[in-house]
């Protein structure tokens, strides 16, 4: 057995550093955990299970840093803020592979977390051995502070932001809230869309089957699957071949919101990465006028050359700043998606680095969305559709901007409820969705 979990040190010696890497980056150098991840994958041969442990090490620590650094506290003879850089993160990589991780022996913890801080930072080593093996001879420490104040006492137990605590406190109940933060540290469904231009049912389902994973269709979207089991979809021939992409529900409900038809004229003005843009040209069966902008030059070529390998040819992909009005698109549209830039509260489980924003990470956004909206609003035809969508939770940056807009544009209604989606209800991102109908007989 001893050597077994020897065996598997030395496997992950590599991709703890690699870990290390990715987290200190997206920590103290602002990056985004997503795409250093990947780039770190890109740079680095390592296999499927590295990469899984990888994965779950960068992610797991990400989303309980301050959880962690509450318990690191209770081992250290030493206040924190003496720790270097590169010590803390050891320690809380450590100790989340000592609290959350079953498959990594306690040994393997504190050995590959001295060997780590040896590499990066030596003279911290006999306080990552000390405090390490501390923590193993006394054991767990749960957390049972009874702060009175509930959202320092939330941000603890949930490794959220403060200020993102009171404002969920401020909008929800305390028990709603308890259970949407602890939704938010579970590791969130997958889901993957038939592209009907690229493949059939009948050959996804044989491709997952193939593989042995496990897909469940979805009662709401007819084209979509959820799925577990899948290894490394980046190498799956269906996916390359553009068979199918991968989009969460709550992406997918949106557009389904709109209802874009064959032959219609559409704006997807904030469209980057593209997946929106896809279903949407799915759902017009590649038939009509699809424009998709974005501010980002990069972004818009990635979405170009993934529309190719998708077989979708009705997209124009342009740059655009859609906080600038373009009146050369007045009364253009008869749909447009508006999926507005937001602080991002309803996919804390996938971007963990946004459990950590403040007011001054946010507070310019109501500003921003609504001036998206606007402008959006005048490509409109008279008789048009627009849905207004973001991933966040914030009523400022939802309901608050869908009154101002209908107090200040009334030749708008809203044609249904707005939508709110929450993961532990609807076992999607956190979304809000809100659809307008423009009559302009009704502002007369």
């Amino acid at each position: 057995m001893s050597n077994c979990i020897h065996k598997g040190a030395i496997m992950s010696n590599n991709a703890r550093k690699i870990a290390y890497d990715i987290i200190y980056d997206v920590k103290y150098n602002k990056a985004y955990s997503n795409i250093s991840i990947n780039k770190a994958f890109n740079k680095n041969t390592i296999d499927n299970r590295e990469k899984g442990f990888v994965t779950e090490l960068v992610y797991g620590t990400l989303s309980r840093l301050i959880y962690l650094d509450y318990l690191i506290e209770q081992f250290l003879d030493m206040r924190a803020s003496k720790l270097s850089k590169q010590a803390k993160t050891v320690l809380e990589m450590g100790f989340y592979q000592l609290e959350f991780m079953d498959s990594v022996s306690d040994f393997a913890s504190v050995d590959e977390s001295v060997k780590l801080i040896k590499k990066v930072d030596n003279r911290s080593a006999g306080i990552i051995n000390a405090v390490m093996r501390k923590r193993v001879k006394e054991g767990k420490v749960e957390y049972t502070d009874k702060i009175s104040d509930k959202a320092k006492s939330l941000s603890i137990e949930f490794s959220i932001s403060e200020y993102i605590a009171r404002r969920f406190l401020k909008i929800y109940k305390e028990e709603f809230t308890r259970q949407l933060l602890s939704s938010m540290l579970e590791k969130p469904s997958l889901f993957i869309r038939l592209n009907k231009l690229r493949s059939t049912e009948a050959e996804l389902l044989e491709n997952l089957e193939q593989q042995g994973i496990y897909s469940k269709k979805n009662d709401i979207i007819d084209s979509a699957y959820e799925i577990s089991g899948m290894k490394n979809i980046g190498s799956n021939p269906l996916f390359v071949k553009g068979g199918f992409v991968i989009q969460d529900l709550s992406s997918m409900i949106a557009v389904k919101a709109l209802n874009p038809l064959p032959g219609d004229t559409v704006l997807d003005i904030c469209s980057a990465p593209g997946g929106k843009s896809f279903y949407i040209a799915d759902l017009m069966e590649n038939k009509g006028q699809l424009d998709s902008m974005d501010i980002s030059e990069h972004k818009i070529q990635m979405l170009k050359k993934r529309a190719v390998e998708l077989g979708v040819d009705i997209i124009n992909a342009r740059v655009m700043d859609a906080t600038v009005f373009n009146e050369e698109m007045t009364n253009r549209y008869d749909k447009i998606l508006v999926d507005a830039p937001c602080s991002g509260f309803g996919i804390i489980r996938r971007k963990p680095e946004i459990r950590y924003k403040s007011y001054e990470d946010v507070n310019q956004l109501p500003e921003i969305q609504y001036q998206i909206l606007s402008n959006a609003s005048k490509y409109l035809k008279d008789t048009g559709s627009l849905v207004y969508s973001t991933c966040t939770l914030e009523k400022k940056e939802n309901i608050e901007i869908v009154d101002k807009f209908l107090e200040n544009n009334k030749e708008f209604y809203l044609e249904e409820e707005p939508k709110e989606l929450y993961p532990h209800i609807h076992n999607t991102d956190g979304f809000f969705i809100a659809k307008f109908k423009k009559d302009i007989n009704k502002s007369v």
